[in-house]
């Protein structure tokens, strides 16, 4: 019975392994974030990184391939109007016009 209560078995009487509540940052996160964020001003802000990426094609690729990226949400839900699904229909080829096919052949690198 004693082992039970220690691995949180029959009773609990303390918090301990229930971990953070859902949405509370970790704090090692939220102070790594404040430290890049300090770090970044005292760099020189958004002009400066404007003005590193300006410097050299290579490093404007960079933002635009690292660094954006990062601040975009990973996971995304998609949804018609009121939250309802997306309707989808295909589109005879023959209905295109020859500027649209065009529009789609060069997003799509041909």
């Amino acid at each position: 019975m004693e082992n039970q209560q220690k691995r949180g078995g029959v009773q609990n009487l303390t918090n301990a392994g229930k971990g953070r509540p859902k949405g509370v940052p970790n704090k090692n996160t939220k102070l790594v974030k404040e430290a890049i964020a300090e770090a970044f001003e005292r760099l020189g802000g958004a002009d400066r990184l404007v003005k590193w990426a300006q410097e050299d094609p290579d490093n404007e690729k960079v933002f635009y391939t690292s660094l954006l990226p990062k601040l975009i949400p990973v996971q995304t839900e998609l949804s018609g109007p009121n939250g309802a699904p997306i309707e989808t229909r295909a589109l005879p080829v023959a209905k295109l016009s020859e500027g649209a096919l065009r529009e789609i052949a060069e997003a799509r690198g041909e």
